[in-house]
């Protein structure tokens, strides 16, 4: 089985203390995973975007971005030892990937991003090849709201993060009017539009946690049409469905996040209404468990195989390294005319490539509901820590 969702102490604040690189993927090896993917969190780049517990410990954006180079060395470090122990026949990940989780706060994000965390010298900065070299995969994430300015708001000198705690996501919604449902769209608006610059300057291979700007709120309904919607609900729809067509022109994959199981919600991320209209429009779908500790490696993941098996999802998709890419890339460089003229399409993941720039494939498995995977997986949560 796999992940392509996951952080640590020893890079990450708010992950569970004394986790490591090398702890997470014990665990996976443990539990049997044949892709674990390493997703530390990109620096940010003001220190008003710092989370409390990071200016608790001293931090600043200059020493996180000493952290995350930090990273990348002891990442591929990693990557490094379990391949040579799989290569070995040594029980052992064989499918290592090091990646990061992106952020998109306000409107100098991106460009930062490409120009300081994620630059490859000497490469062209095409959006599917931002990172090249430095990482293996993005995991395309969003976990602010009101550092853009918008029609109905200014943009504030930060953005507000919308995962931290309850009562930051209601700084949230009152920096959008209030607490009413017509703040919370408003919010999901900006967030889809967010996420959207995102998915279109550095073109993810996994889109993480899809609808994270609804974890308060999981009775809002992000694809309400027809008659019984109203002007702001239409524009949150059409939102939802631009942002998957243009991901799933390009092949990505939209993680099925288990996180969202142990924060109380009865589904992973996306909900219903969204994966549903992920699958309406082609889109390929993958696994995430966002573990910030051993014990979150696979967590919920038996929540996650029912609601795929409900949803009569076929085929789950992983993404692999590319071990026999050409090196010239050009069969890579797919014409963005035949990319525009699939997300155009009404089914715009059908017929999209399965090769990424940054040096991964995508891989999608039929039958995945009955790997031996889920028996070991049962048989290892009865026995308990």
């Amino acid at each position: 089985m796999h992940s392509h969702h996951s952080h640590s102490a020893a890079f990450c604040s708010h992950a569970h203390p004394g986790s490591s690189p090398q702890i997470m993927l014990e665990r996976a090896t443990e539990l049997g995973f044949h892709t674990y993917g390493l997703s530390e969190h990109v620096p940010r780049q003001f220190e008003s975007e710092l989370y409390p517990e990071e200016r608790e410990e001293g931090s600043t954006p200059a020493k996180l971005l000493a952290k995350w180079q930090a990273y990348l060395v002891e990442a591929r470090r990693m990557q490094n030892e379990y391949r040579t122990k799989a290569k070995g026949k040594e029980r052992a990940v064989p499918n290592v990937l090091v990646g990061a989780e992106t952020e998109n706060l306000c409107p100098s994000t991106l460009a930062w991003l490409k120009a300081e965390v994620l630059r490859t010298p000497g490469e062209e900065q095409r959006a599917a090849a931002v990172g090249k070299g430095v990482v293996d995969y993005l995991v395309g994430s969003v976990h602010h709201a009101g550092g853009f300015a918008s029609p109905c708001r200014p943009a504030r000198d930060a953005g507000i993060p919308i995962d931290f705690d309850a009562a930051t996501f209601n700084d949230a919604l009152d920096h959008f009017g209030g607490q009413s449902e017509e703040a919370h769209l408003q919010l999901c608006l900006a967030y889809l539009d967010a996420q959207y610059s995102l998915i279109n300057e550095l073109r993810p291979e996994v889109i993480g946690h899809f609808d994270l700007c609804r974890l308060f709120r999981p009775q809002t309904e992000l694809l309400k049409m027809g008659a019984a919607a109203n002007s702001l609900q239409l524009e949150v729809s059409q939102a939802c469905t631009r942002n998957i067509s243009l991901a799933a022109s390009y092949g990505a994959l939209f993680e099925i996040n288990s996180a969202s199981c142990r924060k109380g919600w009865a589904t992973p991320y996306p909900a219903a209404d969204v994966l549903r209209e992920i699958l309406r429009l082609g889109g390929r779908v993958c696994l995430s468990d966002d573990a910030h500790g051993p014990t979150h490696v696979a967590i919920s993941y038996d929540q996650s195989r029912r609601y795929l098996m409900e949803m009569r999802v076929e085929t789950l998709w992983h993404l692999e390294l590319d071990e026999e890419r050409n090196q010239e890339e050009a069969g890579l460089l797919e014409d963005e005319s035949m990319r525009r003229a699939r997300e155009a399409s009404e089914k715009p993941g059908e017929g999209a490539p399965v090769r990424f720039l940054r040096g991964t494939r995508a891989k999608g498995v039929t039958g995945w509901a009955d790997d031996p995977f889920w028996a070991r997986l049962s048989a290892l949560r009865e026995q308990g820590p």
